[in-house]
């Protein structure tokens, strides 16, 4: 009788550290599919990229930028699915699209994914006249079939401060 409880012991032992060996090469699999970090200037050339297929209304380039899963909230509060912001460029710009500089980054990483997020200061003539605006954009990017790609975005406008 002694035997076969030490039998049975030696069993679940073993069954144990297979387990234990089949739960840490999950983690390690996992680890190497997502735990990338995404790095800052990888992130910045990404979001740059995107702003200026804004512009330019490259909707080819917008496709391959964005996530299947992509969603954006618009400045005026709008969210919009991937397929009804490529949608938006479909119609081909009438004369050149707006100048933009991007300033004020940050970045921050969270896990496998990155967050940026940046001032976006837009120049655009109607005549003689120019008209400046600037919004926040704020960017998730993460991982796609091993691509950096940009998940969302949150545009949100910025009010000229008082006096200026």
């Amino acid at each position: 009788m002694k035997g076969h409880r030490m039998g049975n012991w030696k069993k679940k032992y073993r069954l144990l550290w297979i387990a234990a060996a089949v739960f840490y090469g999950l983690f390690l699999l996992n680890y190497v599919a997502y735990g990338r970090p995404v790095v800052p200037d990888e992130a910045k050339t990404l979001v740059e990229s995107h702003v200026n297929a804004q512009v330019s209304f490259d909707k080819a380039a917008l496709a391959r930028l964005t996530h299947s899963q992509y969603f954006e909230i618009s400045p005026v509060g709008e969210f919009d699915v991937r397929e009804k912001m490529l949608g938006f460029y479909d119609t081909p710009r009438n004369g050149p699209g707006p100048e933009v500089n991007i300033q004020g980054w940050e970045y921050r990483q969270f896990g496998p994914q990155g967050m940026v997020s940046a001032k976006l200061v837009f120049k655009m003539r109607a005549g003689e006249q120019i008209r400046e605006f600037a919004m926040r954009g704020t960017y998730l990017l993460c991982d796609e079939a091993g691509q950096l790609k940009i998940c969302s975005a949150t545009y949100t406008p910025m009010t000229p401060r008082r006096g200026s």
